[in-house]
């Protein structure tokens, strides 16, 4: 509910900026909020109001300027979307990287310390043969 609330009056507020800023988007976008009219007067004037023409077009296409500015919107939120996945995607093969590096490390602590057990036990052995 909240997330189609929040979607609907960022439908508002971009129809209010491509529209150039009319008083009855602004009213709109307000009263979803549940704000008081007065809390943001009006300072625009009627002159700058663009009709929206509602065109039977091609689903592919934007009918108007304000599902135009949602596509770039959208567009710019899947972009930032990326990046921040990509940043991720790459301090995950750092992070990989630096572990690998310190596995390999242990692992050659691990064969140092198991040929160095082994002759040590061989120098047991033989000390034990060489005192019977």
């Amino acid at each position: 509910m909240q997330r189609a609330k929040l979607a609907g009056l960022s439908d508002q507020l971009l129809r209010h900026e491509v529209l150039a800023n009319t008083p009855e988007s602004l009213e709109t976008a307000l009263r979803y909020l549940g704000a008081e009219q007065e809390a943001a007067p009006w300072t625009g004037s009627a002159e700058k109001v663009v009709p929206v023409v509602e065109d039977k077009a091609p689903a592919t296409e934007p009918t108007n300027s304000f599902e135009l500015a949602k596509l770039k919107r959208e567009v710019q939120d899947l972009t930032r979307r990326l990046g921040d996945a990509e940043s991720q995607a790459a301090a995950l093969h750092y992070r990989v990287a630096v572990l690998t590096e310190e596995n390999r490390n242990w692992e050659l602590r691990y064969t140092g310390l198991a040929a160095e057990a082994r002759t040590l036990e061989a120098e047991v052995r033989a000390k034990e043969s060489g005192n019977r």
